[in-house]
């Protein structure tokens, strides 16, 4: 098993990845609009990967969540 504070680094990093991805996946749109360039187009054209990616990854922080309610209970059990 993991100890605390391994889970506590796995969620902080879901976390962020997270994050990225949300951004990625919600902003493409309107970052497409404001500078039409390659990287912008890359972007749109991904869209669906990244909001498939944020699911996947937010659910694996929903993981490491439980994970370390089980954990804590354990230490005061």
């Amino acid at each position: 098993m993991m100890d605390e504070t391994t889970i506590r680094i796995a969620i902080r990093t879901t976390a962020r990845i997270s994050f990225v991805l949300f951004l990625s996946a919600f902003l493409c749109d309107a970052l497409y609009r404001l500078m039409p360039a390659a990287a912008t187009r890359w972007l749109k054209a991904n869209k669906d990967g990244f909001t498939l990616g944020f699911a996947g990854l937010h659910t694996v922080h929903l993981a490491f969540i439980l994970a370390l309610m089980a954990a804590i209970g354990r230490e005061n059990a």
